[in-house]
């Protein structure tokens, strides 16, 4: 679905190796539990990881507020939830990080720590904060600099939350951050504008840009808040990210704002909001899972991190703990890099597992594009869930190449009403509406799908190069996206 993977960043350099492991191979019982918004799978003792639960539920809650134009009713997201950032930081193979921000084909993935390793504080809030802000930031941003989605998330994850009257305040100053500053200065908005070319820079530089970036929301938020929520809006249509600065605080030159960010730090004054969570947050389910599943759940993370050689491993164990499970035959799937025995496994997944919609989807997705197997397949794949989004739209592109336009249109809308931020889907949206002759319609389907595409250079540069054939709106052949 996409593959924006984000580091989450932290002050301290630690090493050691704390694998996550199941209870087969020396670590503990998994659990799974499940949440209204959360489906959790984790190794921690059931009550830490109920507390934990509950609290990236009101986590949840606080920080939606900022992301009002999104859709109520997304689909669950899934958490692999370890310790603290040791373990974090082994699984991901990187250090300054305690959780990843990402997914696949199926939806939303965080990879989170519980616990504070350097403070001690048995849940780690701060990080829960962020971590669900650039999370929803992938959605309702269609275009964002690196410094505003770093410095907005980083502001965000100042919210505390009080259980006992399940409220939360937003917009404290973070007493670490204003040291940084004091200490370093506050960057000017040329070096923050630039923080979006590669290469990265040395730890102590992304530091001091990130907390640069943190106050200068700060500031706009206390202090330009009508001008911010009109530079978030240009941003969430899709205007380009300088234009839409330049558009709403041209009044304000780079010095101004930096002299007015620091004095804003240096004077404390500033303002927050109580913030209501609503219901109290509630566990929906709670089960113990086979170790064959734990396996499972870290390869497909690792896919998500793009690590093949550990989703290889870690398939191997699952298969080896239980090969008869649908999940792990989902996994050595999508595990195998040779595409003949891919489809040998596919097909084993799908007549192993007959009303599994993933399964035929997954066997769908590996025939030849123009086979009547495949067509089947992916009606089978519609039929046992008719939400499955891109099942329905490789169904409507089929439809599309057996010159059923009118049924491919619907499948198409369908399946961008239930994925609207899905690059794939949108993509497939966009060559129903250009092969249709609507041609506008598509161009603006397919500017969409490029900018949720970021992070995808491959993808994205493919569909520039689709864009630019849609421009010419010749009369197309009725041919399928590949």
């Amino acid at each position: 679905m996409f593959r924006c993977v984000w580091g989450i960043a932290v002050l301290l350099l630690v090493g050691c190796s704390h694998a996550p492991e199941c209870r087969a191979h020396g670590g503990p019982q998994w659990s799974e539990l499940r949440t209204p918004h959360f489906v959790i799978r984790t190794g921690l003792p059931i009550d830490v990881a109920g507390e934990t639960a509950l609290m990236l539920e009101r986590a949840h809650a606080a920080v939606r507020t900022s992301f009002t134009e999104l859709p109520p009713n997304a689909a669950p997201i899934e958490v692999l939830l370890l310790k603290n950032e040791l373990e974090v930081q082994e699984f991901a193979g990187q250090h300054f990080i305690t959780g990843v921000v990402g997914g696949d084909w199926r939806g939303p993935q965080l990879l989170l720590s519980a616990d504070d390793y350097l403070s001690g504080a048995r849940v780690d809030v701060p990080h829960l904060c962020q971590a669900l802000a650039l999370h929803f930031q992938q959605y309702a941003f269609r275009r964002m600099p690196r410094w505003f989605a770093i410095g907005f998330a980083a502001y965000l994850s100042s919210i505390t939350i009080d259980p006992s009257t399940n409220t939360a305040y937003r917009g404290k100053m973070v007493r670490h951050f204003v040291d940084t500053l004091y200490r370093w200065g506050v960057l000017p908005m040329e070096a923050l504008w630039k923080w979006d070319s590669p290469p990265r820079l040395s730890r102590e530089s992304e530091v001091h840009h990130a907390v640069s970036a943190w106050v200068v929301v700060h500031y706009l938020e206390n202090n330009k808040r009508a001008e911010l929520d009109k530079f978030i809006a240009d941003l969430q249509v899709g205007l380009p990210p300088s234009e839409a600065w330049a558009l709403e605080f041209s009044g304000m030159s780079d010095a101004e704002l930096r002299k007015a960010a620091t004095d804003h730090f240096e004077g404390g004054q500033f303002t927050g909001q109580l913030i209501d969570l609503g219901t109290t947050p509630r566990i929906i389910g709670k089960r113990a899972i086979s170790d064959a599943e734990v396996h499972a759940s870290l390869a497909r993370f690792a896919n998500t991190m793009r690590d093949w050689e550990r989703a290889r491993r870690e398939t191997k164990t699952a298969l080896a703990l239980d090969a008869r499970l649908a999940e792990v035959q989902e996994a050595a799937t999508l595990a195998e890099a040779d595409q003949t025995r891919r489809l040998e496994l596919a097909r084993t997944f799908a007549n192993a597992h007959p009303n599994d919609a993933i399964a035929h989807l997954l066997l769908a997705l590996n025939l030849p594009r123009e086979s009547a197997e495949r067509v089947s397949e992916l009606e089978r794949a519609v039929l046992l869930d008719s939400n499955e989004a891109i099942a329905l739209s490789e169904l409507a592109l089929s439809r599309l190449g057996q010159k059923q336009n009118a049924e491919a249109a619907t499948l198409a809308e369908r399946a961008a009403t239930l994925a609207p931020f899905s690059a794939r889907v949108l993509a497939s949206f966009a060559e129903v509406l250009w092969a249709t002759g609507k041609c506008p319609f598509a161009i603006a389907a397919l500017e969409r799908a490029i900018d949720f595409a970021r992070g995808n250079e491959e993808r994205v540069q493919k569909l520039i190069a689709l864009k630019v054939k849609y421009e010419t709106c010749a009369a197309p052949p009725a041919t399928a996206l590949r």
